[in-house]
């Protein structure tokens, strides 16, 4: 089980929590003493995750009649449909101290399994690429050599962070991978002067884009693996972007000439490209984030009269149709940051103004509605990314990066929606003898009998 934590105030020393007695309302929006844990373990130590999974992926028969048996025995009612979680706010994550007490912002954009946070810090104008990793303050990544400045996208546990530097002299961006937070430039493609990596999966391959920025259409999509990279073959249009890969290897982005305009997003895996179109009723849509089933996150433009490129809406693609997920209500558009392996999706929803959101069980939520702490005037503006616990980074109206955990929640609890039912029960049957799924509760790297008493055990 997780142990709950409570805030005391947004300001003092950055990073950290005072860890107190159990209990699931109350308390301040703040910071307070100990990182936050995770099924047992420091958050941020390598290796150490409630649900940690392992590459490749085996089928072994399903014990079905033992199921059947559980499902029809008395006392294992479900949740009502449209149950979701409150959440915590468990930590406020800070970049460098750039003076004594005084730290800068930390800019996050990803977060891995173990609750690891990939961005950047800054003192001055020059953001420096940077993992939090449960400690104070974030860490500052060391290089690439002669770089001006740096921003972390994605990441692979500490030791492995993909993103963006800028060489001293020159007012383009590279492409940048840390090993072991050590940072080296990688390629850029034929005829390309500049690149970004964006994604990174376990088989360390990594995604972005790359462009020349004096010469027209050389704006590709781009895959590095083993030292060697290459530009995504794509049918559709003369631009693309990835932005993503997930553990299989797929990838979406978009293709064609603008997001804006006529871009489709895509899947490819492998060589074979799986053209998801548009947005029902849009135009420019694009893939943000993929999760371990191949199902895409994204959003696209819809028309609505007023402006040239109409509004911006999310969507979620499940595998055989794109749904519009909408806005929340009094909002006119959203846009979507990340997916996970539950099917949650997390971005924001503006105009007039923006607040952050999460997309389940086919209805988005504003979460500041879910979250228990009272954080005064202080909204979430954005939901930047969700890792497979339903852990979140927002981004609040302080500047400030907060980092949420679900309440109640549990191991056996597989969808992240805080209770333990029939549905988690039909998600673990339904990953029964994989070795990368997230209904691993135990983290021994396979779905088999003993996650299947762990849902029974934390049943309600």
């Amino acid at each position: 089980m997780m142990r709950y934590v409570k805030m005391e105030k947004i300001v003092g020393n950055p990073g950290r929590v005072q860890a107190v007695q159990p209990e699931c309302t109350g308390g301040n929006f703040a910071t307070g003493a100990a990182p936050p844990v995770r099924g047992g373990h420091a958050m941020g130590q390598p290796g150490l995750g409630l649900r940690r999974r392992k590459a490749g992926r085996e089928r072994r028969s399903r014990p079905c009649i033992l199921i059947v048996a559980l499902l029809g025995a008395g006392g294992m009612s479900g949740t009502a449909p449209g149950q979701v979680c409150n959440y915590e706010v468990v930590a406020t994550l800070y970049g460098e101290e750039c003076s004594p007490g005084d730290f800068a912002s930390f800019i996050a954009w990803a977060i891995d399994e173990q609750g690891n946070v990939a961005g950047s810090s800054s003192c001055t104008l020059n953001p420096h690429a940077a993992v939090w990793t449960g400690g104070p303050i974030a860490e500052l990544l060391s290089g690439p050599p002669s770089v001006l400045e740096s921003t972390a996208f994605d990441l692979l546990e500490p030791d492995h962070v993909v993103g963006r530097a800028l060489p001293s002299g020159q007012n383009i961006y590279r492409a940048a991978y840390w090993l072991e937070s050590q940072g080296t430039l990688l390629p850029v493609l034929p005829n390309a002067n500049t690149a970004q990596a964006l994604g990174i999966n376990r088989d360390l391959v990594i995604v972005g884009m790359s462009n020349n920025t004096t010469v027209a259409g050389e704006l590709k999509a781009f895959r590095w693996d083993a030292g060697q990279i290459e530009a995504l073959v794509l049918p559709f249009g003369t631009k693309s972007w990835a932005n993503d890969i997930n553990l299989h290897g797929q990838v979406t982005g978009w293709m064609g000439t603008s997001p804006l305009t006529d871009a489709h997003a895509y899947v490819w895996s492998d060589g074979a490209v799986l053209d998801l179109g548009v947005i029902p009723g849009g135009n420019g849509t694009r893939g943000t984030a993929i999760n371990s089933h191949g199902h895409v996150a994204g959003d696209g433009q819809v028309p609505d009269g007023a402006s040239t490129f109409g509004k911006a809406h999310a969507f979620f693609w499940d595998g055989s149709a794109m749904l519009d997920l909408g806005t929340l209500p009094g909002r006119t558009q959203s846009n979507t940051n990340d997916l996970n392996d539950a099917g949650q999706v997390v971005g924001r929803s503006l105009s007039p103004n923006s607040a952050a959101f999460i997309w389940e069980q086919g209805v988005m939520h504003d979460l500041n509605d879910r979250i228990i702490i009272d954080m005064g005037s202080t909204t979430v503006e954005s939901a930047i990314a969700i890792d497979n616990q339903g852990w979140i980074v927002a981004g609040t109206s302080l500047g400030v990066r907060i980092l949420l955990k679900p309440v109640n929640s549990s191991p056996g609890d597989i969808d992240n929606n805080c209770e333990v039912n029939v549905s988690d029960l039909l998600l673990l049957l339904g990953d029964w003898g994989r070795t990368d799924s997230f209904a691993d509760t135990n983290g021994d790297g396979i779905v088999n009998v003993l996650d299947l008493l762990q849902v029974l055990a934390d049943w309600g």
